[in-house]
């Protein structure tokens, strides 16, 4: 996304999208959501992306009261309920996984001769992590007839995954983590 991001800029400067203008990018370290937006303040930065989901929620009320515009890699309910000076550039995870449980029950699981899939997830307790999993909840409370939800295990970190998959081998279908896959399927 970084690169993208890099590119994308500097299309707009080639093309002079923005007569007058100049657009550069500064980096930052995104996992140090608010130093560093207090960095690229400091540096006159008119609008931050972060291709990290959970810095949005972190940097919203800063971006409100500076009115500085952000950007996420993908919408939060917060962007959704309050946009403010928060923007999305991507998706909205729990939409997502409307689509991708419609097409396994459309496509790969024999639901009318085998009855419902039993499906979970595993991975780390992030914004985008929990959106998603609220996504597949959803999905499976309002087509029971499709998917029986086995529940989503979050865990804060670390690579030990033995009771998410204690609690998920029972599945059909497995949501592995996005952060510790390898761990987490040798584990499966």
């Amino acid at each position: 996304m970084d690169m993208e991001l890099e590119a994308l800029v500097g299309y707009f400067d080639d093309e002079n999208s923005i007569p007058g203008i100049e657009v550069k990018v500064i980096e930052y370290d995104p996992s140090k959501h608010i130093p560093g937006h207090e960095w690229l303040k400091e540096r006159g930065a008119d609008i931050i992306y972060s291709s990290d989901p959970n810095a949005i929620e972190t940097l919203k009320p800063r971006v409100d009261e500076d009115q500085t515009v952000a950007f996420a890699s993908s919408a939060q309910s917060i962007l959704l309920e309050n946009p403010g000076y928060a923007f999305t550039a991507g998706t909205y995870p729990v939409d997502l996984y409307y689509t991708f449980l419609d097409w396994i029950a459309e496509n790969d699981w024999d639901y009318a001769t085998k009855g419902p899939a039993k499906i979970g997830m595993g991975g780390w307790t992030t914004v985008i992590n929990v959106a998603m999993a609220e996504g597949m909840e959803r999905y499976c409370v309002e087509n029971p007839e499709r998917f029986e939800w086995a529940g989503s295990y979050l865990t804060d970190g670390g690579f030990n995954w033995a009771p998410e998959v204690d609690a998920l081998k029972d599945c059909d279908y497995v949501f592995p983590p996005t952060g510790g896959y390898v761990p987490f399927v040798k584990e499966y």
